[in-house]
């Protein structure tokens, strides 16, 4: 796909493929079989924007990550892949094989770590992290090093997103914190991943923050309540852990 267009009905296209399908005649959604009260074609900038940025990867490393690590402003970058990996239309694989290159994990990870990044940025990143490590099309191997790149900087990580759990600019950035706190928790078990579970769980200031998660301000919401109790679930598990030892 070089020219991602979208229609009425939502779907994404390349450009010279659905011009195709309506110069034959049809006046139907490909892919929803709805009629079309519209055949005007949307430039669907987001994806065209990452497209760009792929076709340019080299075999070793990902442009998208190369932006991301060097750009002043790497927010524009983020909130880009943000919209890759939650929009249904990309396929599953597409998502896999920018995730496969390599590159994109370390350069996330180095964003939530980063002294001198705002908020926003931190928060964007721990968004991407956050869908990568909750969608089930997502490979397990590439949910693996997504989490071996915090677990590099276990502290900073660990601070950082127990920062966006208690002054997070809204509610979705909190949730996103817990989730991805919640993924390193319930990875599968090794010494060192043992050691870091026990690490995040000994931190006193996430259990209130998590607390207040599930509870909510004003009332419970359902999204919120299910990833502060997943990760509540996994310290308590982890601290268990080390009065056994």
């Amino acid at each position: 796909m070089k020219s991602p267009v979208s229609l009425c009905t939502g779907v994404t296209y390349d450009r010279a493929s659905i011009q195709r399908w309506l110069d034959s005649g049809h006046r139907t959604c490909p892919a929803t079989r709805q009629p079309l009260p519209s055949t005007d074609l949307v430039p669907n900038l987001t994806l065209r924007r990452l497209i760009h940025l792929w076709s340019s990867t080299s075999s070793s490393n990902s442009a998208v990550a190369n932006e991301i690590s060097s750009s002043t402003d790497p927010l524009p970058a983020l909130r880009d892949l943000v919209g890759f990996f939650s929009d249904p239309v990309i396929e599953d694989p597409e998502k896999n094989r920018l995730l496969a290159v390599g590159g994109l994990a370390p350069a996330l990870a180095a964003q939530i770590v980063k002294e001198d990044a705002g908020l926003e940025t931190v928060e964007a990143a721990i968004r991407v992290l956050a869908l990568i490590l909750s969608m089930d099309a997502i490979n397990e191997s590439n949910k693996r090093v997504a989490i071996s790149t915090l677990l590099a900087d276990l502290d900073g990580s660990a601070s950082a997103l127990s920062a966006v759990l208690q002054k997070g600019g809204s509610l979705e950035s909190r949730i996103d914190s817990a989730r991805v706190l919640d993924s390193i928790l319930s990875s599968s078990s090794d010494c060192v991943a043992e050691e870091a579970k026990i690490s995040i769980a000994e931190r006193p200031e996430l259990i209130p923050e998590l607390v207040r998660l599930i509870g909510g301000e004003t009332k419970v919401d359902p999204a919120a309540a299910d990833a502060g109790l997943r990760c509540l679930t996994g310290i308590l598990t982890a601290a268990g852990r080390r009065l056994r030892v």
